[in-house]
């Protein structure tokens, strides 16, 4: 996987979600409608723009990335927030047990146009 995100990236991706903050509300507030339960994992949350909304609502959210950099972005914004916990990982190479929570609902936001092989994730997010 390429690194896509150096500093300089990262730098970009807050200022678009600044920029964006209407849409990536509004997005949320869509996802709240949808998730069933209060538990969810999300695949791919990125600097948690969404992880933002939705926490904001009260579910119990699990968020990761295979990104180091944008986990650890997200990490800092959300150190207050119980309800919120942050991984490094990518879903088709976690090892079994890594997510032993069952999950209410599980969301992937602007995530499988950037996998490869998005049948397998869809396969994994299944067997969650």
């Amino acid at each position: 996987m390429a690194k896509y995100f150096t500093t300089r990236g990262i730098n970009a991706l807050k200022s678009v979600e600044d920029i964006a903050t209407f849409w990536v509300s509004a997005k949320g507030k869509k996802f709240g409608e949808l998730i069933e339960g209060n538990s969810v994992l999300e695949v791919g949350c990125g600097i948690g723009g969404i992880t933002k909304c939705l926490a904001e609502q009260g579910y119990d959210i699990t968020s990761f990335d295979p990104y180091k950099e944008c986990v650890n972005l997200a990490k800092n914004r959300f150190k207050e927030k119980k309800n919120v916990k942050f991984f490094v990982g990518d879903i088709n190479k976690l090892p079994r047990g890594v997510l032993s929570n069952k999950y209410d609902s599980i969301i992937l936001c602007d995530v499988l146009e950037h996998i490869e092989d998005d049948v397998l994730t869809l396969k994994n997010c299944h067997r969650l």
